[in-house]
């Protein structure tokens, strides 16, 4: 029986038969079925209750992970993913958190996974945060390839260059970013921008940083991309790690941008 997660109508790719079966047996329940699709070694990077920047729950082995499930019982959201690009091998997703009994979103997810040579789930993280609105991309075909927009904004901030680090973003941009760290930034709140004003009052607040990003892989289909992030040259001498899904406008800038963070980043392996 197919999967309802591969039947659903989503942006990019079609969700990886193993993904796609992970979520619909752990949103059911059967936590041993979920559980088959990880590989023995599997890594999971899970958030825990408390601030969304704060250390995520690290488990590591199927067996691990399995209990961990167990001990989560059923939970009261689902998972309804909205867009998926896929390499083949890493597979990031943006989706909803949806009320069990009323199907109502609470929260924006996402997720990366990287799938072994067997097929099965070797390393899955995720972030949540409360529900984001902004605009949407499509699989619409576009000239414009998002890496090298990503590359110039983060270059021109990290370079202090901030009119020019928004220049990467439309006019009517939606930018949303959780509590920020270690800048000029204190509010303890996940942030919203909307347009070029907004967005550069915020970065001259923000300041200039000795903190660099490291793009790990960027996944795009049509207007929409995700990608994995690491950022280097913490105060504390540590680094952090990041998930990002954007969407291009028309003018082959960045219109909606949402971004996740914790501290440390996620293992590799």
């Amino acid at each position: 029986m197919a999967s309802s997660h591969q039947a659903r109508p989503i942006s990019g790719d079609r969700l990886p038969t193993q993904i796609a079966a992970y979520y619909e047996a752990a949103d059911a329940g059967r936590v041993e079925e979920a559980a088959a699709r990880l590989a023995p070694d599997v890594l999971v990077a899970m958030q825990v209750p408390g601030p969304e920047t704060a250390p995520r729950l690290e488990i590591r082995g199927q067996s691990a992970a399995q209990d961990w499930l167990l001990g989560r019982g059923l939970a009261p959201v689902v998972h309804d993913v909205r867009v998926c690009v896929s390499d083949g091998t890493d597979c990031f997703v943006e989706g909803l958190m949806r009320r069990r009994e009323d199907g109502e979103a609470v929260r924006t997810y996402v997720a990366g996974f990287r799938l072994t040579a067997k097929g099965k789930i070797g390393r899955y993280f995720a972030y949540a945060c409360d529900p984001v609105e902004g605009p949407r991309g499509d699989d619409t075909a576009t000239d414009t390839e998002a890496r090298p927009v990503v590359e110039r904004y983060f270059s021109a901030l990290m370079a202090g260059r901030f009119a020019e680090a928004v220049d990467q973003f439309s006019a009517d941009v939606m930018y949303c970013h959780p509590p920020y760290q270690h800048v000029g930034i204190t509010d303890s709140k996940r942030l919203t921008f909307n347009g070029h004003a907004e967005l550069l009052a915020a970065f001259e607040k923000r300041g200039k940083s000795p903190i660099r990003h490291r793009i790990l892989n960027l996944i795009q289909r049509g207007s929409n991309a995700m990608f994995e992030l690491v950022v280097d040259n913490l105060p504390n001498g540590g680094n952090g790690g990041s998930l990002c899904s954007l969407s291009l406008g028309p003018d082959g800038k960045i219109q909606r941008y949402l971004a996740f963070f914790c501290e440390p980043a996620v293992p590799q392996t």
